[in-house]
């Protein structure tokens, strides 16, 4: 059976489960939904850099993986030479694959939690 159906549940219970767990740390309330988001965004980044190129490193995570890739084809698009035969040398090695990976995702699920975490702090000041 495909069970890949599951890990978007089990993403969710992760980054929920980070939340309690430095919550009840006694992280301040200003700051644990975006803690929680980039460490799970570092748990995943490293994940896919080390599990590349198998697939379960893209499975697990998904948004990383597809903006590690816009990234890396940006960067030989914009600084790298396409036209050469091993264009991925003509970029420096942190935009290679699967460099890019591990860097991209702290970023991207900072991103996403950062705001999460303004609208969460303005609810609980009501």
């Amino acid at each position: 059976m495909n069970f890949i159906w599951v890990l978007p549940l089990l993403s969710d219970g992760a980054l929920f489960g980070l939340a309690v767990l430095f919550r009840r740390m006694g992280m301040p309330e200003n700051r644990f939904v975006i803690i929680s988001f980039l460490v799970f965004g570092i748990v995943l980044g490293l994940a896919s850099a080390l599990l590349w190129p198998q697939d379960p490193g893209v499975y697990l995570n998904i948004l990383g993986t597809a903006a590690g890739d816009w990234f890396y084809h940006a960067a030989i698009t914009l600084i790298g030479n396409p036209n050469s035969g091993q264009a991925h040398t003509t970029i420096p090695w942190i935009l290679r694959i699967p460099q890019v990976y591990g860097w991209v995702s702290p970023l991207l699920y900072g991103a996403i939690g950062l705001p999460i975490q303004y609208f969460y702090s303005i609810v609980r000041k009501r």
